[in-house]
């Protein structure tokens, strides 16, 4: 079995089963309630704190948790080495953090591949090992809607992320977790086709299309020129009416200087 442990092992009742999560490796990230809190403030104890552990959170129905439990981390999550995990997968004291993999964004299936949340797959639209790093460009209509071989921003483009901080300065934040009044408007106007907020690290995600010349935002579409069109047609009858009265003031001071020309019967 693979993907997501279940929620009802979080319950204490389930204390008195023989349970062999432990020994499956294959949920994968696992739930913060399914380790003990103990173990993961062990392994963050901040050296800046005079050794003070770092603040963890539990589950008020299994404070416990399962000794022992892990599980493995995707290719992805993994330096270059192929065996030194990556920052942002451990704690303080280098140890595996398992609540985290494939970027936060999907689950390992096998400690092989991750399968990304669907908004994720931004490396397989490219054709690259998927580590759920990249907020897709939504697929054009027809294309595989898991990211391997779709075709993105009207086949013309490159869909490309831009991460924007979350803070004190920012034009919104999140409040208490909620993250609606955050939006990329104050950043990039109208080009993007699809955005993140994380309200825990504090960063907005902005997927958007890079275009060629000669295409717009913010699908890569054709420029329409109907609207220049139109200026030019809204701009003839005006240039035709002013010709027409240049015409008639000329016709009027002709009669004028041929009656003035003419004798004045008495």
């Amino acid at each position: 079995m693979n993907g997501i442990v279940p929620d009802f092992f979080e319950y204490p009742f389930q204390l008195g089963r023989t349970i062999a999560i432990t020994q499956n490796p294959y949920y994968c990230p696992l739930p913060v309630w399914s380790i003990p809190a103990a173990a993961t403030a062990a392994a963050n104890v901040d050296p800046t704190l005079n050794g003070t552990a770092a603040e963890v959170s539990s589950s008020p129905a299994h404070d416990g948790g399962y000794a022992n439990i892990q599980c493995l981390h995707c290719p992805g999550d993994y330096e270059a080495d192929g065996t030194t995990l990556k920052a942002e997968y451990t704690h303080l004291d280098g140890s595996p953090d398992y609540t985290r993999t494939c970027s936060s964004h999907g689950i390992c299936i096998d400690g092989e591949q991750c399968q990304c949340d669907p908004a994720w797959v931004g490396q397989a639209q490219r054709g690259q090992p998927e580590d759920c790093s990249r907020l897709a460009c939504p697929a054009d209509a027809g294309a595989a809607v898991d990211g391997s071989g779709s075709t993105y921003c009207n086949d013309r483009g490159t869909c490309e992320n831009l991460i924007f901080p979350i803070n004190a300065s920012s034009p919104a934040q999140c409040i208490d977790g909620d993250s609606s009044a955050v939006s990329p408007e104050p950043y990039v106007a109208k080009d993007y086709v699809a955005y993140d907020v994380d309200c825990v690290r504090n960063i907005l995600t902005v997927a958007r299309c890079a275009c060629p010349q000669g295409t717009a935002q913010p699908l890569c579409g054709d420029i329409i020129l109907a609207a220049a069109e139109l200026t030019v047609l809204s701009g003839a009858p005006r240039a035709s009416h002013a010709t027409a009265s240049a015409t008639l003031a000329t016709l009027l001071a002709l009669v004028v200087a041929v009656l003035m020309q003419l004798p004045i019967r008495r």
